[in-house]
């Protein structure tokens, strides 16, 4: 247990403000998001990059090694509870696009105050939820994180472990953010392991993989691309919660099922296609409000609750239909990107999702659970009433991480 001054200090989510949760954006009543998105920031995030970096490249940027470090130095942008109980240490590595090109990514290291524990400090690698698909929408670059902050002063106030969390390509750095491929996420999160643990700081050998929404899509894609792209990370376990794992986005356009937050995202998804296929054009997917507004809904920042309602007025179905060559490319880019395809069954799963998420459809996900199941992988399914997201989803994601890095068995609902 680290120490915060003079007395252990615990630190509380419940006050923080509602419009920095996760709950404010995962639905339409509380905003955009897959995840913690769009318009709930009520921040202005600064430029790219770290407050004052004071250290020299430590690779050449043209190294093409997964997670090899390009640039650290001081974080800025930290909420002032969060600076309170952690020293925070800007990033930048290189991971791959999906066309298997290196490219740099940033992110942060988030590390108790106080004296480590014997064998340093357990490592969480935090996949952050949905904050965007534009540069500036970098949860490093903004103090709430754009939602996600409550997840990690948890995880660094209340379980005093160090936290990883990679902004993900093309958010803080260069490119097109890939939203939602799966590869290139995964990447992302096992190079900022590797980048975190060549930084000098007392770290544990193990490594907890936590994934929100967004995030869970990159969690266990790092934990099924561990074995073969970085075998040296030893992987207690991964936590999801609300997990983007199997989208069946296609049989829902075509059905006209979308829910009011699903069509909300839609531009999202588009731009995650684009970033593989520069050559599809928008309004070969996108019609009537959801095109008109495209750039708006896109926006990381500024959009409140009524704002997004205003954006989303007379949406229909016949709003997102995949025309010509964008329908085969839409179809081919969610199929592959589908999760699970080599399921680990070294690495054991939590997934805590909500009995009525309007935003990852619940058979989705009871669907990629089920295939988890059937490749081995032991996996603790929690179903709670409600929607995409609950305070009770921290505490339960942080208790059972805490159970891996204590080596008692992960228990299994299959």
């Amino acid at each position: 247990m680290s120490r915060i001054g003079s007395a252990t200090r615990r630190f509380s989510v419940r006050t923080l403000p509602l419009a920095t949760l996760p709950l404010a954006a995962a639905v339409l009543a509380g905003c955009l998001a897959l995840s913690a998105c769009a318009g709930c920031a009520s921040a202005t995030p600064g430029p790219p990059g770290p407050a004052n970096v004071s250290s020299a490249q430590t690779s050449p940027a043209g190294t093409a090694r997964l997670g090899a470090l390009l640039r650290q130095g001081p974080a800025g942008h930290l909420a002032p509870a969060l600076a309170a109980i952690a020293d925070a240490t800007y990033i930048s590595y290189v991971s791959f696009t999906p066309s298997g090109a290196p490219i740099p990514v940033s992110g942060a290291v988030y590390v108790p105050k106080g004296t480590p524990p014997a064998g340093g400090w357990p490592l969480v690698a935090y996949a952050h939820a949905t904050t965007g698909v534009t540069r500036d929408c970098a949860p490093t670059l903004s103090p709430d994180m754009f939602g996600n902050e409550p997840m990690v002063a948890d995880l660094v106030g209340n379980r005093h472990w160090a936290v990883v969390m990679t902004d993900y390509q093309g958010l803080g750095g260069p490119g097109v953010h890939p939203y939602l491929d799966s590869t290139a996420q995964g990447l992302d999160v096992l190079g900022s392991i590797r980048a975190a643990r060549s930084l000098g700081v007392p770290l544990a050998r193990s490594t907890a993989l936590y994934g929100f929404s967004q995030g869970g899509r990159a969690s266990e894609a790092a934990a099924e691309l561990a074995p073969t792209r970085t075998p040296e990370i030893t992987l207690v376990g991964n936590a999801m919660i609300s997990p983007a794992l199997e989208l069946d986005v296609m049989a829902a356009i075509d059905a006209g099922t979308f829910t009011p937050v699903q069509y909300a995202i839609s531009p999202l998804l588009v731009r995650g296609l684009q970033a593989v296929d520069p050559s599809i054009r928008t309004d070969e997917i996108l019609h009537g409000p959801l095109l008109r507004n495209n750039a708006a809904l896109l926006a990381c920042t500024g959009a409140s609750v009524d704002q997004v309602a205003a954006l989303l007025k007379g949406v229909s179905p016949a709003d997102v239909r995949p025309e010509g060559s964008a329908r085969p490319a839409m179809t081919a880019y969610f199929e592959r990107n589908q999760l699970p395809r080599t399921p680990n069954r070294a690495v054991p799963d939590l997934v805590r999702r909500g009995s009525a998420d309007a935003l990852v459809t619940p058979a989705w996900t009871a669907d990629a659970v089920r295939r988890l199941c059937a490749g081995g992988v032991r996996v603790q399914q929690e179903i709670r009433p409600g929607g995409h997201y609950a305070a009770s989803d921290i505490a339960s994601a942080g208790a059972w991480v805490a159970d891996r890095f204590a080596g008692l068995p992960a228990p299994s609902t299959c």
